[in-house]
């Protein structure tokens, strides 16, 4: 790996886990896209793993606007999207599905701008948390599904579930992937010097945190799940 791509992917995954830890949502939408091209080992397996430990660090830090109900319910639904990505993985190309993935938040986006937003009821957070383990655990960008149900929460409740979410939820989809071959523990260990940069990220996070918290949540997190499904788009276009 040269300096120049070392660089590169040391300011992008600095950028990815500032953007996380302050809105909740962020790390696999900025930095999976840039790893893919510069170093395609880094996805999915290490950027799971790296997400994982961010969320520990953007958990503990508000842990006490946790929202632990719905943390239960989308977990239970984690498990489930996890094992049927797993399943799926073993026996097709995963390169079918980020292009459906992105053209449904996208859709998903489109109907919550127009006014509506789904609420975080049991249903919902079952049926988010399942898309968001089939999609994390494919794509290593599953944040959407759940970020548009927590869309009208507030700063430190998106930031602290979420982070506990993913916690589980990259728990869970990194065994479905190791169960499968798919994420050699060689290339987890070699990914970790950038849990460097994510701490930085981590730390910078807080001068944005109070900006993101006037009000601007709502449009942040339908901003960034947008986002994320072009990134998925482009990300499929230059392959």
């Amino acid at each position: 790996m040269s300096w120049a791509i070392v660089l590169a992917l040391v300011a992008t995954v600095t950028a990815a886990a500032a953007l996380q830890a302050s809105t909740g949502i962020g790390f696999g939408m900025l930095a999976a896209p840039v790893a893919v091209m510069l170093e395609p080992t880094l996805v999915p397996g290490p950027l799971l793993l790296l997400s994982l430990l961010l969320s520990v660090f953007t958990a503990l830090r508000e842990r006490h606007a946790i929202d632990l109900p719905g943390l239960s319910f989308a977990t239970a639904g984690r498990v489930l999207g996890a094992a049927a990505a797993g399943a799926t993985l073993a026996l097709v190309p995963a390169s079918a599905f980020p292009a459906i993935f992105s053209l449904l938040i996208l859709a998903a986006v489109a109907v919550s701008a127009s006014g509506w937003h789904a609420r975080p009821t049991r249903n919902n957070l079952v049926a988010a948390g399942l898309a968001s383990g089939y999609m994390g655990t494919i794509t290593s960008v599953g944040a959407p599904p759940m970020a548009l149900v927590y869309q009208n929460a507030s700063g430190p409740t998106i930031r602290s579930t979420m982070g506990a979410f993913f916690v589980l939820g990259s728990t869970i989809s990194l065994a479905a992937l190791i169960a499968v071959d798919r994420a050699p523990v060689v290339e987890l260990l070699h990914s970790l010097w950038l849990l460097v940069p994510v701490w930085l990220g981590f730390r910078l996070s807080r001068h944005a945190i109070g900006y993101i918290d006037r009000g601007r949540v709502r449009p942040f997190v339908l901003g960034l799940s947008a986002a994320s499904a072009l990134a998925l788009l482009l990300r499929e276009t230059l392959r």
